[in-house]
């Protein structure tokens, strides 16, 4: 008798499988391998320099200083553990926490108590949707991670309505003679 793998059949989207999350009898829990995704605590002067300043594009907020703003991962660490970057080696998981194309900046208080490690079919930010599902949805393929059918169905609902141009992040620093008057 030959049995064929799940696999075989998974639903996929978007190039990513459509499954519930792994749990702790599928992986070890997020708990006992935290330490494989820490990051560099210096990792928000290099988003800075990106994106020409301290700008949180959840809540389209400037800063003034590095101390004013997380360094928030668009895929939280927790989610992709339960996504799959639980089956991932020590090293890849490490990669996963320090890569650029996963990590922004956030206003504090909206990463901590709004976001925090939820996945996009319980959270979406309030502005630059578009580029949070695009790119939600490019690392978990780099990663191979999978989604579950909320974060899915979110996600498209959020698609439909994105133009080509809303999937890049370019915000606009406003003009401090403009920040002064308002």
């Amino acid at each position: 008798m030959v049995v064929l793998s799940n696999t075989l059949f998974a639903e996929t989207w978007k190039g990513l499988e459509v499954r519930e999350e792994f749990d702790d009898d599928d992986c070890p829990t997020y708990r006992s391998v935290s330490s494989d995704y820490a990051y560099s605590s210096n990792t928000d002067l290099v988003i800075e320099k990106s994106l020409g300043g301290f700008y949180s594009p959840y809540d389209d907020v400037w800063y003034d200083e590095a101390t004013d703003v997380d360094i928030d991962h668009i895929v939280a660490r927790k989610e992709a553990h339960e996504s799959g970057m639980c089956k991932a080696t020590p090293e890849v998981r490490y990669k996963f926490a320090n890569d650029l194309l996963n990590l922004t900046l956030s206003t504090p208080s909206l990463n901590r108590n709004e976001k925090s490690d939820k996945d996009a079919g319980e959270w979406l930010p309030q502005y630059n949707k578009c580029w949070y599902v695009f790119t939600v949805i490019q690392v978990k393929k780099k990663y191979g991670m999978s989604v579950d059918s909320t974060e899915r169905d979110a996600m498209q609902e959020v698609l439909e309505s994105c133009t080509g141009d809303e999937i890049f992040l370019e915000p606009e620093k406003p003009d401090e003679d403009e920040a002064q008057t308002d």
